[in-house]
């Protein structure tokens, strides 16, 4: 297996929601236009490129972010096969919408590590999930470009422990990734980017100054040594005028060096009496920033503070002041209380209270009608109870009742006819021996079963009975029972009609008591608050009087802070007199010092010594005023010569005196080292010249010998309706300029000795061409052309890439810079032997399927992976992949099966990653 990425993975990347694309052989991509082929490929550039700078996706690179790393969650990611085994690199977003994470862990790419289900959900794993169960894998995380150009390169145990080997051990990687970008983008590519990158790929070999420019390297140096001459020459005629005015400046030194000993002199002077003035000033200064910018910011702060605490006790006091009014309020009214009274009182309140809401809850919601009909109605059940129970003790039945047990009185009840206890209502009946009727019934009784009576010659079937009702019916207890019962129904009835009656007068009545009761019971509030509050009172006073001799204590401390700040501002103003009487001294003093400064010595004047005694600085003043006004007398002279001599000499335009006549001094002395000089430029001007453009012939020469090597290799392959292809250098005028130039400089230039004014006129006729022109670059001087020749044998020379055939274009560039990167990554570890790189044509259906299929076999002859993209699908590519829509908006990804020749989605759609 060779060392190569082996898979592409995107989750939630470039308008996919889950990719998987194979690349341990070719694939086709199969899509319609504009759905997003070219970006899927594009992510080899985040594998092969380095830094985000050197990225060419087709947008900014935020647009870019945006399009392949859209959220947490999305991840770009390679499988590789690496010298040291199976790695996965990856991309992850980073959520701020800027560059995203690159990480590298070892092992096999597994979705699940990705992927997580929840039910039947897919969710991709955010970040802070994924990596930490990563980091089992031996994961490396937020890799920089260093990092990331390491793994490109060899593994080395100790140089480079990180690396995978993906583009062998090619030393120009820059070169590498211009070369690959242009391998993703070959449909673009046109004969001037062949050029830059032909270049490029020799720039180790070419001119490192690729470009001349002429106005600058020859022509400007030309004019400066033309300029120098003509300077020389002038110089030469005027040398006798100089050595007189030089000879004169001579004599006005020991004048000047007197002012220079006064000026050495005034300045010490100066610095003293100012010193001791300032000095003066200083300490009533500081005294005055002391007093005002401490004093009195202490005294401040300190009368802040206190008042403060003046403030604050204030307020204690008012709040003890509002305490001691308000309970000497309290103590007043609550002496006119008497306590338990209103205790009583307030309970018999309560009591009323009580019974009203009573009386109000029982009439609550009731009818009155139908209370007085239901009063009514009870009163009636009252009289014909009490009747019956006034007529029952006359009744047999009362009678029966009082001999036999319940079981008897039941089966008495159950024998006989029904109708007779009719007869129990009334007194129609005369008991004259109780114990007889009690023996007869017994025994007649002893006959009865449950549900018959036998007597002699006839059974009777006896009638169910309620034994209950029938105790209840003949019952006096029970009436009576009844009868009070009724009555207490009575008597509510009668207490609810009343209350419904008297409810409105019952609310008055119990609103007059409860706001009896909330004055009660405020006044016992009140009085508890007072009660509550005696021993406090004292305390309060007591306080009042301690805040109100601290307040008067702290208003005294105030009144001797102002008093201070009085006498520190009476300070101030006389320490103030005192500095405006300093600062006129100094302003006199440094008016004087400001005439000496206006009327200076020269830097280049020489001190003389003077004997003198030491004088004030107004004496010095005056001493050396009076001998600059000599001095400037004295210069007259030398300055309308020097003046004279500006005329002749531009280069004195600005400069002092003094620097003039130095510069004349210069001048005459530089005569024979400037007459060297300008002879050594012209050599020096010629020589660099000349060796430019020798580098410049020599780097076309170098082009030309790769385009050998690179058109033998072309000539090894086959194209379908061609017998060749070659890519031909042609020269042009700018390079014979060029030439020539390189030939004057090998047999004309003169070696030793003056510079021959015939040569240098030959020079300037073989320059004058490339003036016009301004700058020339290695580039200027040469054209590439193809040369193509057809399957008759018939030459025909093309000015670009683009032939009359369209897929006859394709298949030339795309053979062109294989073969490039080819060249460009020979080492020990030789593309193809043991490294595979990726590349990408885009309308490969635009081609015949000879040249489609030579470009594969070509691209795998020499160690590359062959991407194809198209409308349409073919045979030629391993593996066929199809993009379709999803109904998300995002794309599937559909596998052609090589065995049904079917479409199968590779995974799941995922639709509900989020």
């Amino acid at each position: 297996m060779k060392v190569q990425p082996i898979k592409i993975i995107l989750i939630h990347s470039a308008n996919c929601q889950y990719a998987e694309f194979d690349l341990s052989d070719s694939l086709h991509f199969v899509a319609r236009n504009n759905y997003g082929k070219t970006s899927i490929i594009n992510t080899l550039q985040f594998l092969y490129i380095d830094n985000q700078k050197d990225l060419d996706l087709g947008y900014t690179l935020d647009k870019s972010w945006k399009h392949y790393f859209p959220s947490l969650g999305s991840y770009v990611l390679f499988e590789l096969n690496t010298l040291t085994g199976r790695k996965v690199f990856g991309l992850s977003a980073t959520g701020l919408g800027g560059q995203p994470e690159k990480f590298l862990y070892s092992g096999s790419y597994k979705f699940e590590d990705f992927i997580e289900k929840k039910g039947d959900q897919s969710i991709s794993k955010k970040p802070e999930k994924l990596f930490p169960r990563l980091s089992i894998k031996d994961i490396s995380r937020k890799l920089d470009s260093k990092n990331h150009r390491d793994i490109l390169r060899p593994f080395d145990q100790k140089k480079n422990p990180s690396g995978l080997g993906l583009i062998g051990d090619t030393r120009d990687y820059r070169l590498f990734k211009r070369l690959f970008r242009q391998l993703l983008q070959l449909k673009t590519i046109t004969i001037k980017d062949l050029k830059t990158q032909i270049e490029r790929v020799n720039h180790r070999v070419m001119e490192k100054d690729q470009v001349i420019n002429v106005q600058r390297e020859f022509n400007e140096p030309y004019s400066e040594i033309q300029k120098k001459q003509f300077v020389l020459g002038h110089l030469q005629s005027n040398q006798r005028n100089i050595s007189e005015l030089l000879q004169l400046s001579k004599n006005q030194i020991k004048l000047q060096g007197r002012l220079v000993s006064y000026s050495f002199k005034s300045q010490s002077l100066f610095v003293a009496e100012d010193k001791q003035l300032n000095e003066s000033r200083q300490i009533f200064e500081d005294g005055i920033v002391k007093l005002r910018d401490e004093k009195l910011p202490e005294i401040k702060i300190e009368r802040e503070e206190k008042q403060r605490a003046s403030n604050t006790n204030n307020q204690k006091l008012g709040v003890i002041n509002d305490k001691i009014e308000e309970y000497e309020k309290l103590e007043e009214e609550c002496l006119q209380i008497v306590v338990e009274l209103e205790k009583e009182s307030l309970q018999n309140l309560l009591k009323n209270a009580e019974d009203f809401q009573a009386q109000l809850f029982t009439a609550k919601d009731e009818n009155l009608t139908q209370l007085e009909g239901l009063l009514a109605t009870k009163r009636d059940e009252e009289k014909k109870k009490q009747k019956q129970l006034d007529g029952i003790a006359d009744t047999l039945f009362a009678e029966i009742k009082s001999l036999l047990d319940e079981k008897e009185l039941r089966q008495l009840y159950q024998i006989s006819n029904p109708e007779l206890w009719t007869l129990f209502k009334e007194s129609g009946f005369t008991l004259h021996n109780t114990e007889r009727l009690q023996a007869f019934l017994k025994g007649s009784l002893k006959h009865v079963k449950d549900t018959v009576c036998e007597l002699p010659g006839l059974t009777i079937q006896l009638s169910e009975i309620d034994s209950c009702a029938l105790s209840e019916m003949g019952d006096p207890d029970y009436i009576n029972n009844e009868i009070i019962e009724i009555k207490h129904n009575i008597t509510q009835l009668e207490g609810k009609v009343t209350a419904v009656q008297e409810q409105k007068e019952i609310r008055q009545k119990l609103k007059k008591v409860q706001s009896k009761i909330k004055e009660i019971e405020k006044k016992l509030e009140r009085y508890e608050q007072w009660y509550s509050n005696k021993e406090q009172y004292q305390q309060w006073k007591n306080d009042r009087d301690d805040f109100d001799q601290e307040i008067q204590k702290i208003q005294r401390e105030i009144d001797s802070l102002d008093d201070k700040k009085l006498a520190i501002n009476k300070k101030i103003d006389e320490d103030s007199g005192s500095i405006t009487n300093l600062k006129k001294s100094v302003e006199e003093l440094t008016s004087q010092k400001q005439w000496l400064e206006r009327h200076p010595t020269d830097n280049n004047w020489t001190a003389i010594e003077i004997i003198y005694e030491t004088p004030s600085f107004s004496e010095l003043y005056e001493q050396y005023k009076n001998n600059y006004e000599a001095l400037q007398k004295a210069s007259i002279e030398i300055k309308t010569k020097i003046d004279n001599l500006r005329s002749v000499f531009r280069q004195l335009v600005g400069l002092h005196d003094q620097q003039a006549l130095e510069f004349l001094q210069q001048e005459l002395d530089s005569i024979p080292e400037q007459e060297k000089s300008i002879n050594d430029e012209w050599k020096r001007i010629f020589t660099s010249f000349a060796a430019h453009c020798k580098g410049m012939i020599e780097s076309v020469d170098a082009i030309d010998s790769y385009l050998a090597d690179l058109n033998r290799l072309l000539s090894k392959e086959q194209i379908s309706n061609l017998q060749s292809v070659k890519i031909k250098l042609e020269i042009n005028q700018w390079h014979r300029h060029i030439h020539n130039i390189k030939e004057w400089k090998d047999h004309d230039m003169p070696l030793f000795g003056g510079v021959d004014e015939r040569a240098i006129d030959k020079l300037q006729h073989a320059v004058k061409p490339l003036l016009e022109k301004v700058k020339v670059s290695i580039a200027d001087l040469y054209d590439l052309k193809l040369l193509v020749t057809d399957v008759h044998g018939d030459e025909k020379t093309y000015d670009s890439l683009d032939l009359e055939s369209n897929g006859t274009s394709i298949t030339v560039k795309t053979i062109i810079f294989i073969s490039m990167i080819n060249e460009a990554m020979k080492g020990k570890q030789s593309l193809g032997d043991s490294i595979r790189i990726p590349f990408y044509v885009d309308e490969i259906d635009s081609l015949d399927d000879f040249n489609a299929k030579n470009i594969h076999d070509i691209a795998i002859k020499l160690g590359l992976i062959p991407i194809f993209a198209s409308p349409k699908g073919s045979g030629i590519c391993k593996r066929l992949y199809q993009l379709v829509d999803n109904k998300n908006g995002k794309l599937n990804a559909y596998q052609k099966n090589a065995k049904s020749n079917n479409l199968v989605l590779l995974k799941p759609t995922f639709e509900r990653i989020s």
